[in-house]
């Protein structure tokens, strides 16, 4: 058994990162399967946060960028949610239900973004959800492999 063995960090790190790459992986090919890639968690969410950002902001950004100021955009938000997922999944090895309802939240997030938005339809945030339910159940599974057992230590090594 596993019993008082302590889990490294990076293990947990490394286990939020792997479950929000197959959230954002499933999210991207349902939206490209079913609703269209407009309605993709980064593109919606990125088309959100454009209709939200001040003119000056807007203008300062195509001024920097250029053309490639909505791939600095998609870069920050992948960035972001790459720094969430690996807290998520630091939060897993204590919490493995807190980290697991963290990727829920951002697949809501995601969802939310998308029915805003006039170019995806009535299920527009089904991409989000079916991403995030993936990415959610393989954080659950994986920190509840990376936990160390609370059960009888066995001299056998059990």
């Amino acid at each position: 058994m596993r019993y008082g063995r302590r889990v490294h960090p990076a293990l947990g790190a490394t286990a939020g990162l792997l479950s929000g790459a197959l959230a954002l992986t499933v999210a991207e090919l349902a939206a490209a399967a079913v609703t269209g890639p407009e309605a993709g968690p980064v593109t919606a969410v990125g088309g959100a946060v454009v209709d939200r950002t001040p003119a000056w902001l807007k203008d300062f950004a195509v001024r920097t960028f250029g053309d490639d100021d909505k791939l600095v955009l998609r870069l920050g938000i992948l960035a972001l949610l790459a720094l969430a997922a690996a807290a998520l999944g630091l939060t897993a090895l204590r919490r493995r239900g807190a980290g697991a309802a963290g990727v829920l939240l951002f697949g809501a997030v995601g969802a939310a973004a998308a029915v805003g938005r006039p170019d995806t339809g009535g299920t527009g945030a089904l991409p989000s959800v079916v991403g995030a339910a993936a990415g959610a159940g393989a954080l659950y599974l994986l920190a509840g492999r990376l936990a160390p057992t609370r059960g009888a230590h066995t001299a056998g090594g059990g």
